[in-house]
């Protein structure tokens, strides 16, 4: 028998933050993605993501989930049908998840190549067990085919689940002492959100329940898990959100955001002593801005200080001052994305939800494609915050699949210390990399031309110079190489101020602005 008990359903700038001992908790160090493709693993140790192919065929979509212990090693991942040990080996006790239909359709077909739950991003997340050392919960919502549709609908989500997983089981590969353990069967959104509790131990888990505004709050700690309050607030949900928001707590978690780009976003205060949702705000996505094709899809992000929120509606990436007195009137665009290999609409570029990394950057998800977007620095105001589409390039196209993870570097209320996690490795270097000049460009303001240069002490063989303009557009791309000098020519670029970056081996080395006179 499991000890996992469902007792209540019966009743700033990351460069700048010293890094605390809470700084250290690396439980999302490592990202797995998984297509037909194959896998990939990006791991942020160095403090910048390092993409690696792995050689393991396990297909992920929208119920995958990673994680790693407070050191940063991974210890295992799950495509929502079964658990994967860091071997890459399936766990004892590991397989069926969650039974049923979908089980059965997607995860468990002889003779038929094992695909991953088919269920939205968010729906399944792992969190370290307080207080129980090299212990985990997953938990994870399952569909349910219905005799009869509701709402038109004939299946959804009607029972979220928990497993526990102990990592000294089976010789420290992991095994399973129970899953599939029912927390509640009330109609339920697939994701949920989990923000740390005052305490800084425990954790908070809000499920927004289906076709209404209630919100349900469970409370995790050291016993299990508990249904601790049924809160109505908000926006009634209009069904048209279907699969298609997503929802974040602020890095500070003092404030919950619920976006769609079918409506706009719900601001809502959150207490960490008590759970509780108050003071809602609404910002409405002006309704010519909606995409049609995609109209209940998109994501939002929040950058580390919680000053800005970022908002796609598929194609156009939004930045929101959430600190501005009138926030709807602060939107400013900061990318539109383009289809510059003209691939059919279905593999062209586009922007779902967000997740804050280690490293503090947010990262866009593509959905269809072999790169995820990147904002470089989420803090600064428009432009400056440095959206770069396809900057996390993937060895092959990922298919529905984007990892998942709460702040896991939140500390107790006062001391909530910085969301960023320091590089394991090479920190020194990493510092040096990203913060001294690695190029010289001239004139600046400039005329017909530019000319650029490697510095010839920093150290870079070669690089890539990406010029972007006012819409977030990549209007030039350039190869610098060490010892040589580069004329551009302006070839009737308008007058204006256009952002750079300098960018290697996936990471972004140098920016600025260049101006056109």
């Amino acid at each position: 028998m499991s000890n996992i008990h469902p007792r209540g359903l019966c009743c700033f700038y990351a460069l700048i933050i010293s890094f605390s001992v809470a700084a250290q908790h690396h439980y999302d160090n490592v990202w797995i993605f998984s297509s037909v493709n194959g896998a990939v693993k990006a791991d942020f140790s160095s403090g910048f993501p390092t993409i690696d192919t792995i050689g393991v065929r396990i297909k992920f979509e929208g119920g995958s989930a990673t994680i790693c212990n407070a050191e940063g090693k991974l210890q295992f991942y799950t495509n929502g049908c079964a658990l994967y040990n860091y071997r890459h080996e399936k766990m004892v006790n590991g397989d069926t998840l969650s039974s049923g239909y979908f089980y059965n359709e997607f995860c468990n077909i002889p003779g038929r190549e094992q695909r991953g739950y088919p269920i939205t991003p968010g729906s399944t997340m792992i969190v370290p067990w307080p207080k129980r050392p090299e212990e985990y919960l997953v938990l994870h919502k399952a569909l349910d085919e219905l005799e009869e549709p509701l709402n038109g609908e004939p299946f959804t989500i009607r029972r979220f689940l928990a497993t526990h997983v102990d990592m000294r089981g089976n010789n420290g590969r992991g095994s399973v002492p129970s899953k599939g353990i029912l927390i509640d069967d009330r109609l339920a959104e697939a994701p949920h959100y989990l923000n740390r509790h005052a305490n800084g131990e425990d954790w908070w888990v809000v499920s927004p329940l289906r076709d209404t505004n209630l919100y349900a709050v469970y409370l995790l700690d050291s016993t299990g898990i508990e249904l601790y309050d049924i809160q109505q607030i908000g926006i009634e949900d209009s069904g048209f959100s279907r699969g298609g928001d997503q929802s974040v707590f602020s890095p500070q978690g003092d404030q919950f955001y619920r976006y769609c780009s079918c409506e706009g976003m719900q601001i809502f205060d959150f207490d960490r002593k008590t759970g509780q949702l108050s003071n809602f705000q609404f910002v409405e996505m002006p309704i010519i801005d909606r995409t049609p094709p995609f109209g209940n899809a998109g994501g939002v992000g929040i950058s580390p200080s919680g000053r800005f929120a970022y908002v796609s509606t598929v194609y156009t990436i939004y930045q929101y001052d959430l600190w501005a007195a009138d926030i709807a009137a602060s939107r400013l665009t900061v990318g539109v994305l383009t289809n510059p290999n003209n691939n059919h609409p279905i593999f062209a570029p586009r922007a779902w939800n967000f997740q804050l990394g280690p490293d503090c950057k947010l990262y866009a998800y593509a959905h269809n494609t072999d790169a995820h977007h990147v904002i470089h620095y989420p803090d600064e105001l428009g432009l400056a915050s440095g959206w770069e589409q396809e900057a996390m390039q993937l060895p092959f196209p990922i298919f529905r699949d984007q990892p998942a993870f709460p702040n896991f570097r939140l500390g107790p209320l006062g001391k909530e210390s910085s969301p960023c996690a320091a590089p394991i490795v090479s920190q020194r270097e990493v510092v040096r990399q990203s913060r001294q000049a690695v190029v010289d460009i001239y004139p600046n303001p400039a005329g017909s031309y530019v000319r650029l240069a490697l510095k010839p002490f920093s150290g870079l063989q070669e690089g890539t110079w990406r010029l972007i303009d006012a819409y977030g557009r990549t209007v030039k791309t350039i190869a610098l190489r060490r010892d040589e000098l580069v004329t551009l020519p302006r070839e009737g670029l308008p007058a204006g101020v256009y952002f750079w970056q300098v960018i290697s081996r996936g990471a972004v080395l140098d920016q600025g602005k260049l101006v056109w006179e």
